[in-house]
C-alpha cells in the first residue's frame, strides 16, 4: 500500500468520513473587558480617618447607616431625582464596603457621608476608592531557632526596614 501525507489523506477522505465541523478557535486570553473596568470604580470603601486603619466599629457603622437611611428618604422625595441603589456591601479587615450600581450613587454616597459631620467623637468618614483602603504593614522574618527576644526583634527590624516596630 502506498503511503500517504496526513493532509493528502485528509482531502481524499470521501465526505462520510471527513468531519462534519470546524473545531472551535481557541479562548482568547483574559482581558477585561470596558464594562468589567468602568464597575470597579463603583466599589468604595468607607473610611473613618480617627483610626490609622480606616476601621469603623459595627455599632458606628449602625449609626451611619441609620443617618444615610434618613438622607435616601429625603433624596426619594425630592422631586425628579434620579434613584440611587446598591449591590453587595461587606467589610474587608474592619472596613465597610459599599458597591454603587452607577455613577449617580457613588456621587450620592459621596457627598451624603461628606455632610453626616460627626456622628461620633473623633470621626472623620469618606468614602474612597477600595484600592485607597489603608492597609496593615505586615512583616516577615526568617528565624533559624531559638533566640533571645532581643535578638529576634532586631532581626525583624533589620529584615522588615518598611514595617514601623516600637523599640
Amino acid at each position: 500500500k502506498r503511503q500517504r501525507s496526513q493532509d493528502e489523506a485528509k482531502a481524499e477522505a470521501p465526505a462520510s468520513k471527513r468531519p462534519r465541523y470546524k473545531p472551535a478557535p481557541p479562548p482568547p486570553p483574559q482581558t477585561r473587558t470596558m464594562s468589567d473596568i468602568a464597575r470597579r470604580h463603583l466599589v468604595v470603601a468607607l473610611v473613618d480617618r480617627s483610626d490609622p486603619n480606616g476601621r469603623m466599629k459595627p455599632e458606628q457603622w449602625r449609626a451611619v447607616e441609620s443617618k444615610l437611611l434618613v438622607e435616601l428618604v429625603k433624596r426619594m422625595e425630592e422631586p425628579k431625582s434620579q434613584p440611587v441603589a446598591f449591590g453587595n456591601a461587606g467589610w474587608l479587615e474592619g472596613v465597610k464596603l459599599l458597591s454603587c450600581r452607577d455613577d449617580t450613587t457613588l456621587k450620592w454616597v459621596t457627598s451624603a457621608v461628606a455632610s453626616l459631620g460627626k456622628l461620633w467623637e473623633g470621626a472623620e468618614l469618606e468614602v474612597v476608592d477600595r484600592t485607597l483602603i489603608p492597609s496593615i504593614p505586615k512583616a516577615k522574618v526568617f528565624f533559624p531557632g531559638t533566640m533571645p527576644k532581643e535578638k529576634a526583634l532586631k532581626l525583624l527590624q533589620w529584615q522588615n526596614t518598611e514595617v514601623p516596630t516600637a523599640g
